[in-house]
């Protein structure tokens, strides 16, 4: 990395450039203070550079083995969750102590 002041760097932008594009990083500063840093400049993601690289396997479409049960857990969980929210306020805590406990068993996950 070269740190150089601002008269030098005036002086020497070229060379300095040049480093810069070949990746060394250039930091300019004034009074001892960095106040910039020279850096090539990269291009943004081009739409369809990718093109070719992705393929998709020919059962993508087929439905995934046990999803249903995998599903019907989850529901079963987020409904539990959810009527353990819509309670009763003052059964906040108990039911929040026990959700946490069962959490805590592995009964449920988060």
């Amino acid at each position: 990395m070269q740190h150089k002041d601002i008269a030098d760097a005036i002086a020497n932008i070229s060379s300095l450039l040049e480093a810069a594009m070949g990746g060394e990083e250039v930091v300019i500063l004034k009074d001892n203070h960095p106040i910039v840093k020279l850096m090539p400049y990269k291009q943004g993601r081009q739409a369809g550079s990718a093109k070719g690289l992705v393929t998709l396997s020919a059962d993508f479409e087929e439905p995934i083995a046990d999803f249903d049960d995998y599903e019907a857990a989850l529901w079963s969980q987020f409904t539990e969750g959810r009527e353990i929210a819509e309670s009763n306020f003052s059964d906040y805590l108990p039911n929040l102590e026990a959700y946490e406990e069962r959490l805590a068993r592995g009964e449920i996950q988060w």
